[in-house]
């Protein structure tokens, strides 16, 4: 009898433990399609500010402001769902240099500035903001180091064919590599200059 009673005794334990388990499992499934739900609302809005910026290439000159407004905005709405993320990241990164390269009242250096601190945007709300932008800063640092060094060994090689006329054009080689490396050289210490503002 105290055998039979403490079976019964388990298995009212049982099905109790076992309606709070269904009851809680089924409260986080109706959590995650609400979150999706809000994730898909979430995405409809961020295309919708992405087809807002791609409008200013039309428009050229808009204001920055307008700009940095929508892009503000952009970074104040939440998740999305997790596939679309990388393909919604680039496409508003594409809308946001296109309406930066078509403003023509911007030099390059306030161009490169701006397009940063617009992508930037989410990144600077974060907690590990400041981690971020120190290893992009290295990162920077590292490939305008390593551009550096490639220009010194290419006009070192140059010297070689200075009187040598059937290397004219090897020597046209090095020196169109050598524009190409300081062109970007000016391209990534532009965007150094900008990270150091944010």
């Amino acid at each position: 009898t105290l055998f039979a009673n403490n079976v019964n005794s388990f298995s009212e334990i049982y099905e109790e433990f076992k309606k709070a388990c269904d009851y809680f499992f089924e409260g986080r499934r109706a959590g995650s399609k609400e979150a999706e739900s809000g994730y898909k609302e979430n995405l409809k809005n961020k295309q919708e500010i992405i087809a807002k910026i791609k409008s200013f290439v039309d428009s050229g000159d808009k204001e920055i402001d307008e700009l940095k407004s929508l892009a503000k905005s952009y970074s104040g709405i939440g998740f999305v769902p997790k596939k679309n993320i990388g393909k919604l990241k680039q496409d508003f990164e594409q809308a946001v240099d296109a309406a930066i390269t078509a403003n023509s009242s911007l030099v390059d250096d306030q161009k490169e500035t701006l397009a940063i601190e617009l992508k930037m945007g989410e990144v600077l709300k974060g907690e590990n903001s400041e981690k971020v932008l120190y290893q992009k800063e290295q990162n920077l640092r590292r490939q305008i180091n390593k551009i550096e060094n490639e220009v010194a060994l290419w006009v070192n090689n140059l010297e070689f064919f200075r009187n040598s006329k059937s290397a004219n054009k090897l020597r046209d080689e090095f020196n169109d590599k050598i524009d190409k490396a300081n062109e970007e050289l000016d391209h990534l210490k532009r965007q150094l200059k900008a990270y150091r503002k944010l």
